[in-house]
């Protein structure tokens, strides 16, 4: 499934200005890094219990002291939100909003991958670049693909994902 950006026709914007001409000027592929966040035992014990992941690969060290990770790991939920909020310090919506689009909504993800666990203790930050965005069917509005990778402080890659985001430009 390719995902080319869409072209169902120039959309024009409120003022003249085609729709299609604003998101050509973005800079795609501009890697952005946010700030780094150390997951504490505080920040480890409230993510797991906000998010019910109660089993024993997350809640007993105990328990994981025999097993190949030797300790508790964070959730790939948490992970995952965790990432979306350190995205956030990475200024990489400034791409769009330099451009008059401000965020409307998460789309939704694809593409995640889990690649490496995160510990009590880690530190992680995100990289994250606008791959793609296109027209969407509703007037001044577009559909942005951003690519997200986090790194542990050894810059092991924990996990890669690609996130959709709705975008509306203001006239």
């Amino acid at each position: 499934m390719g995902h080319e950006r869409l072209r169902p026709g120039p959309q024009t914007h409120e003022k003249g200005t085609d729709l299609e001409e604003l998101l050509e000027a973005i800079s795609y592929n501009e890697k952005r890094l946010s700030i780094g966040r150390t997951i504490g035992e505080g920040d480890f014990s409230m993510l797991v219990n906000l998010n019910w992941t109660v089993g024993p690969i997350h809640a007993d060290s105990e328990h994981m002291k025999s097993t190949s990770f030797g300790e508790r790991i964070l959730p790939g939920v948490c992970v995952l939100s965790t990432t979306i909020g350190l995205a956030n310090t990475s200024r990489i919506r400034s791409l769009m909003a330099d451009h008059g689009f401000r965020l409307v909504a998460l789309l939704g993800f694809e593409n995640v991958r889990f690649t490496s666990a995160v510990y009590p203790g880690d530190t992680i930050t995100v990289e994250s670049e606008i791959l793609d965005a296109r027209p969407s069917s509703t007037p001044n509005r577009c559909v942005a693909r951003l690519k997200d990778v986090t790194r542990r402080q050894t810059g092991e890659i924990v996990l890669e994902a690609v996130r959709t985001e709705l975008y509306e430009h203001s006239a």
